[in-house]
């Protein structure tokens, strides 16, 4: 509370959302979280339990006179690079669906060269012209 018995408004410098991307705040609880670490937690995919990281997971952050160095000390933690490499896993698409994009791309590509064949064909049945090479036309 402030002097005036109002709540106090916290503000985040703009600047620490770049230099911890992670941060994600909380405005029912009025505290700040780790992204990544919050995600993996409540996906089951923090395999090291013990590195896990209260502050920034469950209770939320809000220990302002230290938050730099608290950051700092976060991005570093195990819990934070394992929760990091877990959404970074979420996101690459799994060799299956690579797979089936790659089986998808030259079915299409296969599908245009057909196109380009049955037209030629079209063309040389409407037209004179031979279907074979060996036929030469003498000019006397």
């Amino acid at each position: 509370m402030s002097k005036a018995g109002l709540p106090k408004v916290r503000q985040m410098n703009v600047g620490s959302y770049d230099d911890c991307p992670w941060i994600h705040w909380d405005h029912l609880c009025g505290k700040l979280f780790c992204f990544y670490c919050l995600s993996a937690r409540q996906r089951n995919q923090l395999l090291f339990i013990l590195n896990d990281e209260p502050t920034f997971v469950q209770s939320g952050f809000c220990d302002w006179k230290n938050a730099i160095r608290a950051f700092r000390k976060h991005s570093h933690s195990r819990c934070h690079q394992e929760a990091v490499a877990a959404w970074n896993r979420l996101r690459i698409p799994s060799v299956e669906a690579q797979l089936q994009s790659q089986i998808a791309r030259d079915h299409e590509s296969a599908s245009r060269a057909l196109n380009v064949i049955v037209d030629s064909l079209r063309y040389l049945a409407q037209s004179p012209l031979s279907f074979s090479r060996d036929r030469q036309i003498s000019i006397r």
